[in-house]
């Protein structure tokens, strides 16, 4: 979905270049599993590609992109803007993509005037401040967009990227713009056109959004079901599950900086969705540039690991997570058949938290959402941990812990800091 502003050029150009510009991203003769994990960082290079060729068209147009690719019962979703994307499985509502207005994210606030620029409401004859949070100059309403070259550089075309399997059960899609989010909830959409094939669907949802804002400006809906033989059109009201941990679920409740002007409930089934790959961070293209390592070359480097005998196989790691696959992998092949009683052993251990509420001292203090980690050990002490999808840090955390100048675990007293 393409909601175009200051002109269709933008929402024109991302509709016809985009999908050419995600599928000559992942390298070719990929099985169907690494092409599935290839694909959120084809994504995002595909975003930032596409709004860079647009450039060139010297036009002011920007858009909002909601973009969704479904493979078997696989969703990938990268979303700008405030188009958004909901999904119902088994009676569980789940957001798969994020509202990047500046009413909605204290985050993109913060990123956007720590680098610089003016986010405020516009003024008026008397000093009041009237409409959304806009930034300035250009007076655009959201922190991300393809296009929209005349606002300046704060405005980034990084995608939020959401990567899930459906089990069995399927489920159903809603994919809209900002005219039905900001009347209807995700419940309300999804209960207004419940058992209705998904274009008759997609109408009522349209209907019940201009009937109640009386306009139909912005106002467009897709509806997709993802079905199969055990899937049932006709799905079940979503169930009322209060206070279930976020990180047992392994989905992330709605805070204050990704809430939409409507507070939707979510509902969590951890047994219905499998979370496999979720990033919102503005920086994401950097980190997934060409310097980032493709899972061949991460292979690669495990290999000329080898001759330091310092590694060991993994044990622990989530079969889910695509990144654990990889490693998990590499280190079986490193590994086979080799020991060195004498070298020094790193112990590589990926620690899923899932018992400590989002609120919790320990998530505050390690600034953790529900991002599992790769922890380095030696001797029983910790060294460093890093994000899964990291593998550019632990591939450098690999290479110095195996140096033969490897460092010393650091004291109690020290790590305390």
């Amino acid at each position: 979905m393409f909601d175009g502003h200051n002109g269709n050029g933008a929402a024109i150009y991302t509709k016809e270049n985009l999908l050419n510009n995600i599928l000559s991203a992942i390298p070719a003769d990929l099985n169907r599993e690494n092409w599935l994990a290839a694909l959120p960082r084809a994504m995002v290079a595909a975003f930032v590609k596409t709004d860079k060729d647009f450039q060139t068209k010297a036009r002011s147009s920007g858009t909002t992109v909601t973009f969704v690719i479904i493979d078997g019962l696989v969703i990938t979703v990268a979303s700008v803007g405030d188009s958004r994307c909901v999904l119902e499985a088994e009676g569980s509502i789940y957001h798969l993509s994020a509202d990047h207005r500046f009413d909605a994210s204290k985050e993109e606030v913060d990123r956007v005037t720590e680098s610089g620029g003016d986010v405020g409401r516009l003024n008026v004859v008397g000093g009041a401040e009237i409409g959304p949070l806009r930034c300035w100059p250009g007076g655009l309403c959201l922190s991300r967009s393809i296009g929209d070259q005349d606002v300046g550089e704060f405005i980034v075309p990084v995608p939020y990227v959401k990567q899930i399997k459906l089990s069995t059960a399927g489920g159903r899609l809603i994919i809209s713009s900002d005219g039905v989010w900001d009347v209807l909830t995700a419940e309300v959409a999804f209960n207004c056109s419940r058992a209705l094939p998904p274009e008759a669907a997609a109408e009522q949802i349209v209907k019940e959004a201009v009937q109640a804002k009386g306009l139909r400006d912005d106002t467009t809906c897709i509806v997709v079901d993802i079905l199969t033989d055990k899937a049932n059109l006709t799905m079940p009201p979503p169930k009322k599950q209060p206070g279930m941990g976020v990180f047992k679920n392994m989905f992330r409740k709605k805070t204050s900086s990704d809430s939409s002007s409507h507070t939707d409930r979510e509902y969590m089934d951890p047994d219905t969705v499998e979370e496999i790959f979720e990033d919102g961070c503005a920086l994401l293209s950097r980190r997934l540039d060409s310097e980032y390592p493709t899972d061949e070359e991460f292979h690669r480097i495990l290999e000329r690991a080898k001759p330091t005998g310092a590694l060991v196989v993994v044990d622990f790691f989530r079969p889910s997570c695509g990144s654990c696959k990889y490693i998990e992998q590499g280190f079986m092949k490193l590994c086979k058949g080799s020991g060195d009683d004498g070298a020094p052993v790193v112990f590589l251990k990926h620690n899923v938290i899932d018992e400590y509420d989002e609120q919790s001292e320990v998530a505050e203090r390690l600034r953790i959402k529900v991002v599992p980690l790769f922890h380095f050990y030696k001797d029983g002490v910790l060294l460093e941990a890093f994000a899964t999808r990291d593998k550019e840090r632990i591939i450098a955390a690999i290479r110095k812990y195996t140096s033969p100048s490897s460092p010393r675990p650091q004291s109690e007293e020290s790590q305390e800091g």
